[in-house]
């Protein structure tokens, strides 16, 4: 318990330049925390500003890294949506063939992977392949 009294109060890390006199190197969460919004985005000292705040970015590899994840999140996102189309097109066709085979519509149920389409018939057919496969 001794020595947590005895240690230096923490400080900024300090960097000596090539004069020899010490600078404080800043953190980047103060520069997040310091880096305001332009208040005025269309004068030419807010563009100009806002240049620098982009090349700082830039520089330090935020963008690069904020600019990934952006396309990883689409890319997900695009995956998602072209799986619930497929799924779609299924149901779709599904239905089709059974208002095709009986002239009525088929009655909703959800979807589930042992009971695509809903269907008695298909159900009946997946159950005897299985045990078909499981008696020879």
């Amino acid at each position: 318990m001794n020595h947590l009294l005895n240690t230096p109060p923490i400080r900024p890390r300090r960097e000596e330049t090539k004069e020899g006199k010490e600078h404080t190197v800043p953190s980047q969460l103060s520069q997040i925390f310091t880096t305001r919004p332009d208040p005025e985005p269309f004068t030419a000292e807010g563009q100009r500003l806002r240049a620098q705040q982009q090349m700082d970015l830039e520089l330090s590899g935020e963008h690069e890294k904020a600019r990934n994840k952006m396309e990883k999140r689409q890319a997900a996102e695009l995956r998602t949506a072209s799986r619930a189309v497929k799924v779609a097109q299924v149901v779709g066709k599904v239905s089709d063939a059974w208002k095709n085979f009986t002239g009525q519509p088929e009655r909703v149920k959800p979807v589930t992977p042992g009971n695509q389409g809903g269907s008695g018939n298909q159900g009946g057919s997946g159950n005897q392949r299985n045990q078909g496969g499981s008696s020879s």
